[in-house]
């Protein structure tokens, strides 16, 4: 196996008394758009190519890395909200105090940081983490609540600025079942190489090529949505709920932004609606959706943006009613919509209503 000189360095190697945080601020990685890097995988009778370019996810999850690996911690503190673009784009990220009965948990965080900085994420390495987790909270009984609870609860996690008592945690790779989570979907992916590889040791290219490529798109559309489902915290009077998720992390608690939801989620609603006008294309004159629920309306702006204008079974989407009862888009979402609205080149309009009350909304949608 032949690899570049420049694969080889270490991952922070040749900085010259640069900080990791200043390295961070310069890079400018909030941003994205990184070139893809594509390995060949060679046996002696043939080859796969995967190709891989890294994401907002994939940024984070290495800044995290370089904050756990300085010192023994277990949660670190941000001055932004802490999604993926907060996090790789903050000046710093200081680390919050450990409590003394929790030593033994952030001393196996440090290690994993620093053995996924040298060695790559391990799923082994991953699920010794998520084991030692559970068997300290385990044989403390969950510290029967308060201050330890929560510092254990969090682990792995960035906490973001109280504003007015609310609270936002966000967790990725380092948070204990996330961990145990991607160790299971590091695992499904190298499996998958090794039995292309054997298909094509076998001489069978074919039906090798076919179970690679299935098997890469149902991982590729695979995420760790809802692990876990909510956040409880000992300072909350109540659980936090996603509010923010990507493929690996997930932003317990603030104002939900379906903008930053998974792509399957909003692909499962694009479906659905096109379904339904493919049943009832009479529907597509005047399509009347009711929205109820935390970032429902944001989610039915963003497909009627899509949808006004086009065409479904040969009947054109003209009008497009939203209900939206308790909740509203996002700025970005009207932004938009508004957008829209003012390039559009037919007649095709879209309807904003805001209602407190579903029986309200119910009544006037008919």
């Amino acid at each position: 196996m032949e690899v570049d000189g420049l694969l080889l360095q270490e991952v922070f190697e040749g900085l010259n008394g640069v900080s990791t945080d200043e390295l961070y601020a310069e890079a400018s990685l909030a941003a994205g758009g990184s070139p893809a890097l594509r390995v060949r995988v060679m046996s002696a009778s043939g080859s796969v190519e995967v190709s891989w370019a890294p994401d907002l996810d994939d940024y984070a999850t290495l800044r995290m890395a370089s904050s756990f690996a300085e010192l023994p911690c277990l949660s670190l503190q941000a001055s932004k909200p802490p999604d993926t673009r907060g996090i790789v784009s903050e000046v710093e990220l200081p680390a919050a105090t450990v409590p003394d009965a929790l030593a033994q948990a952030a001393s196996g965080l440090q290690s994993l940081a620093n053995d996924m900085i040298q060695n790559g994420m391990r799923p082994e390495r991953l699920r010794s983490w998520a084991e030692l987790w559970e068997q300290i909270v385990n044989s403390s009984h969950g510290f029967d609540g308060g201050p330890t609870a929560e510092a254990i609860a969090t682990a792995g996690c960035v906490h973001g600025p109280r504003e007015e008592q609310a609270r936002t945690v966000a967790m990725g790779p380092f948070g204990p079942m996330k961990a145990e989570w991607l160790s299971q979907y590091l695992d499904a992916g190298w499996s998958l190489i090794d039995d292309a590889i054997a298909g094509i040791d076998d001489g069978d290219d074919a039906m090798a090529g076919l179970a690679f490529d299935t098997g890469a798109q149902a991982l590729t559309s695979a995420t760790s949505s809802h692990v876990p489902a909510l956040l409880r915290l000992e300072s909350a009077d109540r659980p936090l709920l996603p509010s923010r998720e990507s493929r690996v992390w997930t932003v317990f608690g603030g104002v939900p932004q379906v903008v930053h939801y998974e792509s399957q989620a909003r692909d499962a609603l694009g479906g659905i609606i096109s379904r339904l006008l493919r049943l009832q294309p009479e529907a597509a004159g005047h399509l009347k959706v009711l929205a109820f629920g935390e970032g429902s309306a944001d989610l039915a702006l963003i497909h009627a943006v899509g949808l006004a204008g086009s065409r479904v079974e040969g009947a054109e989407v003209r009008r497009i009613e939203i209900f939206a009862v308790g909740n509203r888009p996002s700025d970005a979402t009207l932004r938009s919509a508004d957008e829209h609205q003012l390039k559009r080149e037919g007649q095709e309009t879209i309807e904003l209503r805001y209602f407190d009350r579903l029986e309200d909304a119910a009544a006037m949608a008919g």
